[in-house]
């Protein structure tokens, strides 16, 4: 039997990571990028990362579609640790989407690295 941390490993060896540095200056280049907080609406709504749109794990399978239509369009996935974007990116790589990474320690290592946090009304 595999455990929830298999599993993230096996996303871990599948989909490629980017630091919050990383995001950070893609964020200020202002690639063309997509930007997808996948964590529960309680914790988004205690702020995010500024530009995010808010997709939680439990529903981003059923919503991607319509957000981002385009399967080449760049896609970065955070959460607030780095596990579940991993598991998130991985289920929209089975769907076909084909350029996404995953935030490495997610929206805690922006808040550690003393980036923006973006208010949101939810």
């Amino acid at each position: 039997m595999k455990t929830p941390m298999d599993l993230v490993l096996e996303a871990k060896q599948k989909i490629p990571e980017v630091s919050v540095d990383e995001l950070k200056g893609k964020l200020d280049r202002d690639d063309n990028l997509v930007l997808i907080d996948v964590r529960e609406g309680e914790e988004f709504s205690q702020g995010c990362i500024p530009s995010a749109i808010h997709m939680s794990r439990g529903t981003l399978e059923f919503q991607i579609g319509s957000q981002v239509p385009n399967q080449d369009q760049e896609i970065v996935l955070y959460c607030a640790a780095g596990a579940r974007s991993l598991l998130a990116a991985q289920s929209l790589e089975k769907m076909g989407y084909k350029s996404l990474f995953s935030v490495e320690g997610g929206f805690r290592q922006w808040l550690d690295e003393g980036y923006e946090v973006a208010s949101v009304e939810y």
